[in-house]
């Protein structure tokens, strides 16, 4: 995802994240510039998968 879709994020600077000066979390959407990055299909429709089999065997990406 486009951070410059969410204006205000906080920004990594010298290995810290530095947040803006807007109340709350002051993160904003920008819808349109959003609409351009659609969530990808996924069988789980957008769940997380399984990460173990039945024997605890760890499923790799």
């Amino acid at each position: 995802m486009n951070l410059e879709a969410f204006p205000g994020c906080p920004e990594l600077r010298d290995g810290m994240l530095w947040p803006n000066d807007t109340p709350g979390w002051g993160i904003d959407l920008d819808e349109e510039l959003a609409a351009k990055f659609p969530y990808p299909e996924h069988p789980f429709n957008g769940a997380w998968p399984a990460i173990r089999r039945r024997d605890g065997s760890c499923v790799r990406p």
